[in-house]
Formats: structure tokens, sequence, C-alpha cells
């Protein structure tokens, strides 16, 4: 059984490529109110800037945990929930345009233990476009992991 401080500085690894198209777009879209034409449109936003629709950044941000949670498996306790805590930092680099691929891949910059049941992990997440150089963000995401009060919170597996 290993610390999870001695985790810091690993690399947790890069996920899957995840498609964003324009039904995801336009659920998005639904669910926060955000119809700007940029997102929902395809005809008026082909003559935009970005010659076509593209994601909201913040729909390419809340992909992140489904990412996130089992790069996180491997190194929490089984019994652990983990829970967004926020981010100290996050920049939008690059727009997504639909029907792109991204995927993200984070390292575990930190980790601070903040009572007997409760640590802070503090992620470096990078969300990559495939075929396009520049990042679509980057983020310093921070996520408790919480452990039940019976159990030895000091070790993982």
């Amino acid at each position: 059984m290993r610390s999870l401080s001695h985790y810091a500085g690993m690399d947790l690894g890069t996920s899957a490529w995840c498609k964003v198209d324009q039904t995801m777009i336009n659920l998005f879209a639904e669910a926060t109110g955000d119809k700007q034409y940029i997102h929902t449109q395809p005809e008026l936003a082909a003559n935009s800037v970005f010659e076509g629709t593209i994601a909201h950044g913040l729909l390419t941000l809340s992909l992140i945990p489904q990412w996130l949670y089992p790069m996180l498996t491997p190194i929490c306790p089984a019994d652990c929930t983990l829970v967004n805590y926020g981010i100290d930092k996050l920049r939008f680099l690059h727009p997504v345009k639909s029907n792109s691929y991204i995927r993200c891949s984070i390292k575990l910059s930190g980790c601070d233990q903040r009572s007997a049941h409760e640590w802070l992990l503090k992620l470096h997440v990078e969300v990559q476009i495939h075929g396009v150089e520049k990042l679509a963000l980057v983020a310093e995401v921070l996520t408790l992991m919480l452990t039940a009060p019976d159990k030895d919170e000091n070790t993982i597996r």
C-alpha cells in the first residue's frame, strides 16, 4: 500500500478520443440556455470567423470528469467518493469545431490531506483536438477525494 502523496507528479494518462458533434452541442445549448448562433446555427456560423459551429467552452470543460474519474481509479481507494471542488486556472485556447474529436491528458500535480478522511487533488488537465496543434483548453482542476471514516485513508492501492 502506498501513500497518495507518492503519486504527486504522476501522469495519470490520456483518454480515448471523444467526438463532439452537433447533437451534443445542441443538447448542451438546450440544457444551459446558451443558444448563441456560433454553437447552434450551422448556416449562420459558416459565415463566422469559425467557419462553422463550435462547442461551448463550458461543454468541453464539462467532459473532463468522464475522463478524470477512470484515470484516478488505480490510485484511489475503491470506496472513495470524488467530488468536483473547483478550478484554480482555466484557459480556453482553441475552439472545438463541431464533429471534432477531443481527448484529455491528466497529471496529478499535487495532493494535500485536509483531514483524516479528505484529500485535495490538484490535477493539470489538457484537452487536445485531433489534428490541431493548439490545445482546446488547459486547466488546474481541484477534486476532493473523500474516504469513509472507518477506512485507512492514508494508504491506497
